[in-house]
């Protein structure tokens, strides 16, 4: 759950800085905010795929030790 809620503040943060780009008139804030997205998006994909992964192998884990 932590990850979850750490995935949460860093997209409120994209959020954020576009924002604060676009109320100070920057030139390319939307190209900025736009990589700074996909690369928390790609960060999500990750970390989300990582707590399958986990769960699937704690599952195969606890059955392996069922069986012995």
């Amino acid at each position: 759950m932590k990850f979850v809620t750490f995935i949460d503040a860093m997209l409120s943060l994209v959020v954020t800085q576009d924002v604060l780009l676009e109320a100070e008139g920057a030139q390319h804030a939307a190209q900025s905010s736009g990589l700074f997205g996909i690369g928390l998006g790609a960060l999500t994909m990750i970390i989300g795929l990582r707590m399958l992964l986990r769960r699937r192998w704690a599952a195969v884990d606890s059955v392996l030790d069922s069986e012995q």
